[in-house]
């Protein structure tokens, strides 16, 4: 399973003509110190915060849990960042870099099922004006909208984690969440793994009818309508190509090209087994295999 204590400096420069954030999701306890990359075009200073959300569910910063005021000279230059900040339970955090359009952030071209950076811009086509402020007697909260880009922008930010993230375990095949919530919830390969295997034993032959196969093809970026222009035809973290084996490494079943968020394979008459192992083909380059869940029947 994935460790994530790196996201690669091989992507763009972001200019941080708005606030830019990557959400991480960190587990109770210390925050880790990240180490990223700037480029100031001048001598200049970047407002740097960690937040998090009232409510773990959400995804707005309105919690503030550190803040620094770095001060930049001109040219590259990386930066720690110890915020030494302590959760006191499970869910994502804002690392907030702050609006100046002098300086530029290093991003990564890594995509992760799970992670994703947002930006406090405005889009007056959903009548998104950076924050809501509404008055105070109808009963609605005020906040800041923090969304993502549309590929082929919204890289994540480059930057080391120290310690690195595990949060990407297998038992998250079985928690019964298909999606990101408070964690991932989804199982994460090894970056360097370009075919990996789950295995799934039994102490019994068991009788298997149905499996289904639960994949991430991005409910955070969703195909709005055919009008919009799209950065690709087929979700980059989806699984496209996969087998499936019994406990005698026969294949009794394989998929090529698939685009769906769940695969259901019936088996008539039932496979009996006391073992299956699914081999799976990384969809590209730059994203790791990611499943969400496996329910057999």
């Amino acid at each position: 399973s994935l460790s994530l204590d790196v996201l690669p400096f091989d992507g763009p420069w972001q200019t941080l003509t708005y606030a830019s954030a990557q959400l991480l999701p960190l587990q109770p306890g210390m925050v880790p110190v990240f180490e990223i990359e700037i480029n100031a075009i001048k001598a200049t200073t970047i407002d740097i915060s960690l937040r998090k959300s009232s409510k773990a569910y959400n995804y707005t910063p309105d919690v503030l849990l550190s803040e620094r005021q770095i001060d930049l000279k001109k040219g590259v230059q990386r930066i720690t960042l110890n915020f030494k900040a302590m959760l006191d339970q499970a869910g994502y955090v804002f690392l907030c870099f702050h609006q100046n359009p002098e300086v530029e952030i290093k991003c990564s071209n890594t995509r992760i099922t799970g992670l994703v950076t947002v930006f406090n811009k405005q889009n007056k086509a959903v009548s998104n004006y950076g924050r809501q402020e509404p008055d105070p007697e109808i009963g609605f909260d005020t906040f800041e909208f923090w969304t993502p880009e549309r590929r082929p922008k919204g890289h994540n930010i480059a930057m080391t984690i120290t310690p690195s993230l595990s949060c990407f375990e297998v038992s998250n095949l079985f928690n019964g969440f298909y999606r990101p919530l408070v964690q991932p919830n989804a199982w994460v390969a090894n970056f360097d793994d370009p075919f990996p295997e789950l295995r799934l034993k039994w102490s019994s032959p068991k009788n298997i009818h149905k499996i289904l196969l639960s994949f991430d093809t991005d409910f955070d970026h969703p195909m709005e309508t055919s009008i919009w222009s799209h950065a690709e035809r087929v979700m980059p973290f989806v699984v496209n190509d996969y087998r499936v084996f019994d406990e005698g490494n026969h294949v009794i079943y394989e998929q090529k090209g698939n685009h769906q968020t769940r695969n259901e394979i019936y088996f008539e008459p039932p496979v009996e087994t006391t073992e299956l192992t699914f081999r799976f083909v990384r969809p590209l380059e730059n994203v790791p295999v990611s499943v969400f869940g496996v329910d057999i029947n």
